[in-house]
């Protein structure tokens, strides 16, 4: 008896070691390349580890509000890639290598609400974006307002969410 309970903690203490070793090694090349002076590096390992914890809820099966949890933890990957830039909705035409003098004209690839731009710019960014409505530039401007509509969800729902993911 006692050499099975003996024979039962070495392979769960193993187990747990090896998984431990695992995490560590995945979190090795998200940890090489971070560097303090940009707010991309941050957003990187917050996004690591809610795709790790989506994929726990969606996995695990512990509790029934974990498929819930995974949602939201896939909306919250979803606005991060918003606001890093990795999913823009400006699009850019390719310019012939002959006319390389002409700037790349951009446009945008789906729409954008702009009603209820002033909840998410104060007075003097909305001065400025609207200088840059004219022309090509508007669709920046399109741009960064679908970036400031991202990182307000992304917070909101991370102050709603976050103490409620663990049961």
């Amino acid at each position: 008896m006692i050499l099975k309970r003996t024979v039962h903690r070495v392979l769960c203490n193993s187990r747990s070691f090896i998984s431990s070793i695992s995490v560590i090694l995945h979190w090795i090349p998200i940890l090489y390349k971070d560097r303090d002076w940009d707010w991309y590096f941050l957003l990187k390992i917050e996004r690591t580890k809610i795709r790790q914890m989506e994929k726990y809820f969606r996995e695990s099966g512990i509790a029934e509000q974990d498929k819930n949890n995974a949602k939201w933890l896939h909306v919250c990957d979803k606005l991060l890639s918003i606001m890093m830039d990795e999913d823009t909705a400006l699009k850019y035409e390719d310019t012939p290598r002959e006319t390389i003098s002409i700037p790349h004209r951009n446009y945008l690839d789906r729409y954008i609400n702009a009603k209820n731009a002033n909840r998410f710019f104060d007075e003097v960014e909305m001065a400025w974006l609207n200088a840059f409505k004219e022309g090509n530039s508007h669709n920046a401007y399109f741009n960064n307002l679908r970036v400031s509509k991202a990182k307000y969800l992304y917070y909101k729902i991370r102050e709603n969410f976050t103490f409620n993911w663990w049961n």
